[in-house]
């Protein structure tokens, strides 16, 4: 995104930048069909490769890989190599049906999900839909990172909110560089687990 959002025009930088194609939306039939399609058109373009230093032809459009599943086994194998090499997780895609726009049921999103316990520092009033009740509890990690969850509470516990000073658990995708939890999303509240470590 730096690269991309740098007003800099130089070429050298985007040398690395690629336009990876992951369907053909207006094509028929299922989404290997569709990919058949998006491969054909990617052939057809003129000056689909660029030139590197060494003087190989390296594509800066291309299709993005694609596999068929064969099972439970091979997708989490498929997600271990996705989340070591940085990824965040793999989309399944139902073989035969055609493209439909937005949220749909032929999409299934796999990711894995964290958890930990944060203290209950504060209340955030709620905006919008959620006015007049809790919006967000602002918590503290055991290494003193700062953080608000804002999501994954229940109409009946934004009425009634985890009280401040208590342990609850949140689940989160990963953890950004300044070691602050991404997408922290409520779990449940943890009587079990004392306040004073948090301190």
């Amino acid at each position: 995104m730096s690269i991309v959002r740098c007003v800099d025009r130089l070429e050298e930088p985007w040398r690395p930048v690629e336009y990876v194609v992951f369907d053909a939306p207006a094509a028929p039939g299922g989404v290997f069909a569709r990919l058949q399609a998006a491969q054909a058109a990617i052939a057809a373009c003129a000056g689909a490769a660029v030139a590197t230093a060494s003087g190989r032809q390296k594509p800066w459009v291309r299709l993005l890989e694609h596999a068929e599943c064969a099972g439970n086994g091979q997708v989490q194998a498929r997600l271990d190599g996705v989340i070591e090499a940085g990824g965040e997780g793999l989309v399944a895609r139902h073989p035969t049906a055609p493209h439909k726009g937005g949220r749909t049921l032929e999409l299934l999103k796999i990711k894995r999900s964290l958890d930990d316990e944060a203290l209950v520092t504060s209340h955030e009033a709620g905006k919008g839909k959620h006015a007049g009740r809790l919006g967000a509890v602002v918590c503290r990690l055991k290494n003193g990172t700062v953080f608000k969850v804002g999501t994954g509470f229940t109409d009946a516990q934004r009425e009634a909110p985890p009280s401040i000073g208590c342990v609850i658990t949140f689940k989160y995708g990963e953890l950004t560089r300044d070691g602050v939890p991404r997408f922290p999303s409520f779990l449940r509240v943890r009587p079990d687990v004392s306040a004073s470590g948090f301190q």
